[in-house]
């Protein structure tokens, strides 16, 4: 039961702590059956801190929030493979595995660049 989330912008976060109180807290507490002690919930970020938009301090919080609820936070850390049961990283010019059936992708996404060719406000008939 590892939950990786890649990205740690707002709605990283977000889903890092919504994943962490449900693996550690409410299915703990309303699955009996259900084995959570092995559960990890780990939060990749490419950049140097989560919540890059916001001042420090916010992040800061967002950070101390997330280590409360048991979240490994991995900064500096990007993307090299995503396979089906495992996600490798590189963090400090060294590169690890993951192992893990559940990926969540929060990375900032833009769209491609045709796509601002398009009217804002396209009138459909």
């Amino acid at each position: 039961m590892n939950f990786v989330l890649v990205g740690g912008g707002p709605t990283g976060v977000e889903l890092a702590g919504a994943l962490a109180e449900l693996a550690y807290f409410t299915l703990r507490d309303d699955c009996r059956n259900i084995d959570t002690s092995h559960a990890t919930v780990t939060l990749l970020e490419l950049g140097y801190r989560v919540l890059p938009p916001y001042p420090r301090t916010l992040s800061k919080k967002g950070q101390r929030a997330l280590d409360k609820l048991g979240v490994t936070i991995l900064t500096g850390a990007g993307v090299t493979h995503v396979g089906a049961n495992s996600i490798s990283y590189r963090k400090n010019d060294n590169d690890h595995l993951i192992p893990t059936h559940t990926l969540l992708w929060a990375v900032e996404c833009r769209p491609l660049p045709w796509v601002t060719c398009l009217p804002e406000k396209p009138e459909w008939n």
